[in-house]
């Protein structure tokens, strides 16, 4: 019996950790689970969590810091 190719992707994303800081802002620590469900082989997969693009006013890309 063949299979006709189905390639097909899971993904899920959860929060490990927030961690509120002196500012009032937050440090937020996110987990990806990436799954195969197809029958095929998958490769050069990315994912890209762009949280700056949907939050522009509230997001940093973590590498800013603060002097006071």
């Amino acid at each position: 019996m063949n299979f006709a190719p189905n390639p097909q992707i899971g993904l899920a994303k959860r929060n490990v950790k927030t961690e509120l800081l002196p500012s009032g802002a937050a440090q937020v620590t996110f987990e990806f689970n990436l799954e195969n469900l197809g029958n095929v082989n998958l490769s050069n997969i990315q994912i890209t969590d762009d949280l700056a693009a949907a939050f522009p006013a509230t997001c940093t890309d973590g590498n800013e810091h603060h002097e006071r």
